[in-house]
């Protein structure tokens, strides 16, 4: 007989499934979770939810999920709440869902999520609402390879590595390149109207963008491309292994998610965008040559100039 088989059936104790215990249980999983009601107001906001997002539960419960949290967009940045809201169509069909989208974080940036979204029923079949669990998606290691910023003065942007190390790393990408064939990109990030935001928020304002870009780039690398704060309103980001499609897709996604990201400045959400190039690296390049052509094809996609960027590959 199988130990199935000879298993007795228990049923597990009443006080187990109180529903202070249930809660504390939710408290303890890594992964974000929250209960919308029919209205899609949250009634229910985990400690992993606290974490992920960096929303606090009193900051959000009794709120409705699509009014100015996480908004969820894609790769594009085309936002889904509204039509395309997994939520509102769990509680339209009843049927679960499961998506990678892009929520926002509470200082503005684009994190990478899978979300799973299930209707929450009661005994006659009735929806009464709906149950979201989010996970962060960030390529293993990025959160934790940070270089401390206090290696570098003028780089307080944590994820990135100061320009003397991306020149040391790009000069080894390029020397393993001509030994070994391994391909590398290489893609430039630059804030666009960086004198116009100066000159009206000031320099602080500059470096709260950098920082809003840095942490959405960051996020959406690879474990083993490394984030570069080239200058102080460029970012470079060395791609391991790259491929000219890949790397295409890549840029036109950073560039996209910067555009959907929103900075907080004095209580008025202000968005920035970045224009992108990018390149793969030829066995013949020199860190001087493939940034001269980083830097035209970096004005060539300045706002108001001829298209370029993401969709050019050298």
């Amino acid at each position: 007989m199988s130990v199935t088989d000879s298993s007795p059936s228990v049923d597990p104790p009443r006080e187990m499934l109180d529903a202070g215990l249930v809660a504390a249980l939710l408290e303890q999983i890594e992964e974000g979770l929250y209960l919308v009601d029919r209205e899609r107001r949250i009634v229910y906001w985990n400690r992993g939810a606290e974490r992920i997002s960096g929303y606090l539960a009193q900051e959000v419960v009794g709120r409705s999920c699509h009014h100015d949290l996480l908004m969820h967009c894609t790769a594009d940045g085309t936002l889904l709440c509204g039509s395309g809201c997994p939520l509102a169509a769990v509680m339209e069909d009843g049927q679960p869902r499961r998506a990678e989208v892009f929520l926002r974080h509470r200082d503005g940036h684009r994190l990478p999520v899978r979300i799973w979204g299930r209707a929450l029923s009661d005994a006659e079949g009735r929806i009464l609402g709906a149950v979201e669990l989010f996970a962060l998606d960030v390529a293993p290691g990025r959160r934790e390879r940070q270089p401390s910023p206090e290696t570098d003065e003028e780089n307080r942007i944590a994820v990135a590595a100061p320009r003397e190390f991306g020149e040391w790393q790009l000069k080894h990408a390029l020397e393993t390149l001509r030994r070994f064939g391994i391909p590398a990109g290489w893609i430039g990030l630059e804030l666009n109207d960086a004198a116009e935001w100066r000159r009206r928020f000031g320099p602080g304002f500059l470096e709260a963008a950098m920082c809003l870009i840095a942490e959405t780039v960051d996020a959406n690398l690879g474990s083993r491309d490394l984030l570069v704060r080239w200058a102080p309103t460029e970012l470079r980001a060395l791609i391991d292994g790259a491929m000219p499609a890949e790397l295409a897709a890549l840029a036109r996604k950073l560039q996209a998610l910067v555009g959907a990201s929103t900075l907080d400045w004095w209580g008025d959400a202000r968005r920035v965008s970045v224009s992108v190039a990018a390149l793969m690296a030829g066995e013949q390049d020199t860190l001087e040559s493939l940034e001269r052509r980083v830097r035209a094809q970096l004005e060539r996609a300045r706002p108001g100039r001829l298209p370029g960027g993401p969709d050019s590959i050298g």
